[in-house]
């Protein structure tokens, strides 16, 4: 494992204290693993969302719904029957 140490201002420093004092992290070390990993989770999502499969998918869904019929009712109508039907069938 390799030793970081770093300097912060004083408004960050601040924030951290504040973050370990409402019993968010144990210590700065926990806080900055959890950033850490928040952040290597976020680039992780991105790619995916950004990788050509995801796009081609969202696409296919883009296009379903633009050859879907339209309707001509009031949507809160088709709610309440929805609803409804869901009751009946016990959910």
């Amino acid at each position: 494992m390799t030793e970081i140490r770093a300097i912060v201002p004083a408004d960050l420093e601040d924030w951290i204290k504040s973050r370990l004092s409402d019993g968010s992290y144990p210590d700065p070390v926990e806080y900055l693993f959890d950033l850490a990993r928040r952040d290597q989770l976020e680039l992780s999502n991105a790619s995916k969302v950004e990788s050509p499969e995801y796009i081609a998918w969202v696409r296919e869904r883009i296009a379903e719904a633009e050859a879907s019929p339209l309707i001509d009712r009031d949507p809160r109508e088709v709610i309440a029957e929805i609803v409804a039907e869901r009751h009946a069938n016990g959910g």
